[in-house]
């Protein structure tokens, strides 16, 4: 994706304005991710944060 940066999140990921797609993702390989998140033994969720 491409795109122009307007800010960061919590987990410093980029928030992204104007968005124009690369290219594109096999669902293939989307569905092989699938696979590999819900064999996981734990489940997924948000990150376990503490304040120090």
């Amino acid at each position: 994706m491409q795109g122009r940066e307007r800010g960061r999140g919590p987990d410093n990921e980029p928030f992204v304005a104007d968005v124009r797609p690369m290219c594109w993702i096999d669902p293939q390989v989307i569905d092989e991710a699938r696979v590999a998140v819900e064999g996981q033994e734990n489940p997924w969720g948000p990150l376990c944060r503490t304040s120090h």
